[in-house]
């Protein structure tokens, strides 16, 4: 994260700002009838599940490249290869860590204070 630009770091802020948004946003319809300490909860939750979300991002897309530097000095004919299995992984596993932070959430938004 050292070595981002200015521009890079804004991204990162924009897309933390647009999920937390849509949480918030989500949250103010659900929390209708449920008490303050419930609503808090399960906004805290919403928010670190965003959070998390985005840094799961950022860590597989970092690692993508860093493995796209290794491979490219040394079997330059396994890139494409390489590039088609890391996408599926990671839309796999976006998908599935996605399922898993939003299971956590609706058992927040479950637990009645």
């Amino acid at each position: 994260m050292k070595d981002m630009k200015w521009t890079e770091h804004l991204s990162v802020i924009s897309s933390v700002a647009s999920i937390t948004g849509v949480s918030l946003v989500w949250l103010q319809a659900l929390t209708k009838e449920a008490s303050f300490m419930t609503a808090l909860f399960g906004g805290v939750a919403s928010v670190a599940g965003a959070l998390v979300s985005i840094g799961t991002l950022v860590v597989a897309f970092q690692l993508i490249v860093a493995g796209h530097s290794f491979l490219k000095p040394r079997f330059s004919a396994a890139v494409p290869a390489y590039w088609l299995f890391a996408s599926a992984a990671v839309i796999w596993g976006v998908f599935l860590f996605q399922m898993i932070i939003w299971w956590f959430v609706r058992e927040a938004w479950a637990t009645r204070f």
